[in-house]
């Protein structure tokens, strides 16, 4: 289950990136940076190591003032992110400079809390953590990949991911109902291609299949992200199935909603 989650994520967050055209800006004008970190984790015994991993992306921001409001806002959601993953506060705190230290400290204190954690059980687990965050700029927009995978002790690890497309230059996440003129529609639309995608019979109940949509009423996850031939969404695992069923994901084709877009991020 683990190398399924994490496969698809790796596809959807490659996809969302890789395959798009329009107007992509240079990630080194754009005052982006990237890099990634790691840290060994040894068990109290000895016996056992594992690799904490984040792979990271921000805004360079010198003396604390961002280029745009828009580059503030999408490092405050990184920090969010990896701060409810690491040491599992949201808001632990802006941190004096945001730099790549920040990350490795990060991984540092969720090796701490291991520690901790195990010197008070009798029972050792070997915590687990990768992290990942990505930032695509576009002309209006930017695109934000957050996702991550985890073992804390327990049957299993957990993961989720999520994107988010931010207005330039105010920062404000696009919202879905944004982005059509009859939503409605769309998500009839969305739900013959869930059907199709996920091998459902067209007319039988999806509470009966297993999938807990309040009501039985299908609705379009805002996890979107705008690809090369369609508009793909994404369930995280749990969230409107059993572990077993796992994360879920489909895509509607651009010709299905050509009479309902009207906001497209990447143009």
């Amino acid at each position: 289950m683990r190398f399924l989650f994490i496969s698809l994520l790796f596809l959807y967050a490659c996809r969302s990136v890789n395959e798009r055209e329009y107007q992509h800006i240079d990630k080194n004008k754009a005052n982006l940076v990237a890099g990634k970190t790691a840290l060994v984790f040894v068990s109290n015994s000895l016996s056992d190591s594992t690799l904490l991993t984040c792979d990271y992306m921000f805004y360079k921001c010198f003396d604390q003032q961002c280029d745009a409001t828009y580059q503030k806002k999408a490092n405050d959601l990184v920090i969010e992110f990896v701060s409810s993953n690491t040491s599992f506060e949201k808001n632990s705190g802006y941190p004096e400079i945001l730099d790549e230290n920040y990350f490795k400290n990060q991984l540092e204190n969720f090796r701490q809390l291991a520690k901790t954690e195990n010197s008070a059980s009798i029972f050792e687990n070997l915590w687990q953590l990768e992290l990942h965050n990505s930032i695509d700029e576009f002309k209006n927009y930017i695109l934000l990949n957050n996702s991550v995978w985890s073992f804390t002790g327990g049957a299993h690890g957990n993961g989720y991911a999520e994107t988010m497309y931010l207005r330039k230059p105010s920062g404000e996440i696009l919202e879905l109902k944004e982005l059509f003129n009859d939503l409605s529609a769309v998500t009839k639309i969305g739900e013959k291609y869930f059907r199709l995608k996920n091998e459902l019979p067209e007319n039988e109940s999806l509470s009966e299949l297993g999938y807990w949509f309040t009501d039985d009423s299908f609705y379009l996850s805002n996890n979107f992200t705008f690809a090369q031939n369609g508009l793909q969404f994404f369930y995280n695992t749990y969230e409107i199935a059993p572990y077993v069923i796992g994360a879920v994901e489909f895509e509607i084709p651009y010709t299905d909603l050509e009479k309902y877009l009207i906001v497209d991020p990447r143009k």
